[in-house]
């Protein structure tokens, strides 16, 4: 026993006098200029500047230090017994790859997006993306190059042009002197104009007792000066003034070219009140960092309250879509140019948040995104060739795939009320056609994929064995309208097509999975479904240009026209014979206006019809002319 002991006695001795006797670790502090460079100690990456590691081992140590675009920095570390070394490292630039920026004249800034690099002559780095790189100098254009780093262009010269037209020397008009297109009145149709400038556009306030014009002086070329107007007609009194006006400058051809917006609505936020994008720069901003401002502007006596600016130029940005939140508290807004950036503007601080980025470009060339109708969610990436559809929260700043990995999709979209997302797929192992066209290719689907608010598949939804060429969602969001079909050949048809599309009806198909037939399969070359406000459903036949109108009473309607669009529980459409149509709900259609073509296309339609045209019969002066149809239900 006492053996047993006096082992124990030596082993505790032994652990303590090696627990005294070992090293103990240090720490090791490693700053950067600039920061954020990753630290490797002997061959293992620890993390990132500034950074102290801790439990070093005592003895020589390496470090290097790496950061992408300067010289890696390395060095041996004495590391002491319970001790801290500090190793303060000052990075310096990398220029193997550089490229120069000269200007005739020099001396003017370089900027890389919003960011100033110095002035030219100057070598700057090799940018590692897509980047646009601008030059301005006081009394000159300047100048914009789209660097793409695949070019590896070493050399990027600017010749700037003098010019006396400068942003900063323009005035905005004064609103009382300009005067707005005439008002003639008349029962039932009164007429505006002429107006001079190109395409101009026109809508009415919540009330519809107001119309607005909205049209832009047309420029020639770079150094032209263009004037915005917004002019208001009171369609009770028949009074008419220009409520807003926005006067600037067309600096370069490139700018030109994109179609500046001076002035656009972005919604109304009462019945007074007109949220207004007017392009320009932020207030204290210099000139050339032109955006769009965010005004509200008072339509009764034009005073305009800026809300906040977001920039455009100097990024080569565009403004793709834009809508508000359902309390009208936030605007959201998406800008684009390699990709998309999803923002929101309080619209009572002008607080932006930037909530998304990475969008793709769709087929058209700009981010397409479908919204849900709390305006917080947004689904993209929908054609079968962009490889994936996503859900985006912008309140959660979450994303996730919900289309299928290894199967073809096409055409998602949220249900009316939200609560519900829609896709098209072709399942592997069930029948469904991938046919070529012109720009990628179609689906006739399987079956349709249900999804909850949050992505999650609840339901597939098929047409009972027949394939799925389109759907859409009924307003009460209780059911999807489908067209049934399948492809046949046809090699007469054009371009590049060889198929044709023979329908097989439009059925109801209910988010129980119930399905029921609609309409048999009178139109054969039908494959796009459209709804319209109060439950109407339209469809055309290409061939006979014979359109069916379904009423929200589930009545069917056979109009030899095309639909436009919907006023409570009417839908209106154009003939082949030019006529302006009524159908009521119980199917019954009546002319309103006869040849209307003779006034142009129609802009609005609800309590009174809009048209824009560029010629009104005995009118023979030159320009567009706007014709207002006035309780056009009531004739």
């Amino acid at each position: 026993m006492r053996t047993v002991y006096c082992r124990i006695i030596l082993l505790l001795a032994l652990a303590i006098w090696t627990t005294a006797c070992s090293p103990k670790p240090g720490s090791i502090e490693v700053r950067s200029e600039p920061s954020g460079a990753l630290v490797v100690l002997d061959g293992k990456d620890v993390g990132k500047t500034p950074l102290t590691i801790t439990e070093v081992a005592p003895g020589v140590r390496n470090v290097r230090v790496v950061l992408s675009g300067y010289k890696s920095y390395e060095s041996s570390v004495e590391v002491a017994r319970d001790g801290v070394s500090v190793l303060d490292v000052v990075l310096e630039k990398d220029v193997r790859n550089p490229v120069l920026i000269e200007s005739n004249p020099s001396g003017a800034r370089v900027m890389l997006g919003r960011q100033e690099l110095g002035v030219t002559p100057l070598t700057i780095e090799k940018p590692q993306e897509i980047s646009v790189i601008s030059v301005v100098k006081d009394g000159h254009r300047w100048g914009q190059h789209v660097y793409l780093p695949e070019h590896s262009r070493r050399h990027i010269a600017f010749e700037l042009e003098p010019a006396s037209w400068l942003p900063a020397n323009l005035t905005e008009p004064a609103v009382s002197d300009i005067v707005p297109p005439s008002l003639i009145p008349g029962r039932p149709v009164w007429t505006i104009g002429p107006v001079g400038a190109p395409s101009p556009s026109a809508f009415l306030s919540p009330s519809e007792d107001m119309l607005f014009v909205l049209y832009t002086e047309a420029v020639s070329e770079a150094g032209d000066s263009w004037l915005s107007v917004l002019a208001s007609y009171d369609l009770n009194a028949a009074e008419s003034r220009v409520v807003a006006a926005s006067r600037g400058l067309v600096l370069n051809e490139a700018e030109r070219s994109q179609s500046t917006v001076p002035l656009l609505p972005a919604g109304w936020l009462d019945e007074q009140t007109l949220l207004l994008f007017s392009a320009g720069a932020e207030p204290g901003r210099e000139y050339y960092d032109l955006g769009l401002r965010v005004e509200k502007l008072d339509v009764r006596d034009g005073t305009r309250n800026y809300v906040g600016w977001f920039p455009l130029y100097l990024e080569m940005k565009q403004l793709g879509d834009w809508w508000l939140s359902p309390d009208k508290s936030s605007l959201y807004y998406i800008t684009y140019f390699v990709t998309g950036d999803v923002y929101r503007m309080d619209l009572s601080t002008g607080l932006i948040t930037h909530l998304k980025s990475g969008l793709p470009l769709s087929r058209y060339g700009y981010p397409l995104v479908h919204v849900n109708p709390e305006g917080n969610k947004v689904l993209y990436g929908e054609w079968v060739f962009d490889h994936a559809v996503y859900l985006a929260d912008l309140d959660e700043g979450t994303t996730r795939q919900i289309s299928p990995p290894n199967a073809p999709f096409e055409h998602a979209s949220w249900s009316p009320d939200g609560k519900y997302i829609a896709l098209r797929v072709g399942e592997p192992g069930e029948q469904y056609e991938l046919l070529p066209a012109h720009d990628g290719e179609f689906l006739l689907a399987s079956a349709i994929w249900l999804f909850d608010s949050q992505g999650t598949q609840v339901a597939r939804l098929g047409a009972g064995g027949r394939k799925i060429v389109a759907y859409q969602w009924a307003h009460d969001s209780s059911s999807l309208y489908v067209v049934c079909g399948h492809s046949e050949p046809r090699p007469d048809m054009q371009a590049g097509y060889d198929w044709d599309i023979v329908g097989e009806g439009v059925h109801r198909l209910r988010t129980n999975g119930s399905l029921s037939l609609v309409l048999p399969s009178k139109l054969q070359q039908m494959y796009q479904l459209r709804a319209f406000a109060g439950g109407w459903l339209g469809a055309t036949d290409w061939d006979t240009g014979e359109t069916f109108a379904l009423g929200p009473r589930g009545t069917v309607t056979w109009v030899q026209g095309d639909l436009l669009a919907s006023y409570g529980s009417t839908v209106f459409a154009i003939s082949r014979d030019h006529d302006l149509l009524a159908v009521s709900a119980d199917g019954k259609q009546r002319v309103l206006v006869e040849r209307v073509h003779t006034w142009g296309w129609p802009e609005y339609m609800g309590r009174h019809v809009v048209f824009i045209g560029q010629q009104r019969s005995g009118t023979p002066e030159a320009g567009f002319w706007i014709s207002v149809i006035q309780d056009v239900l009531e004739r």
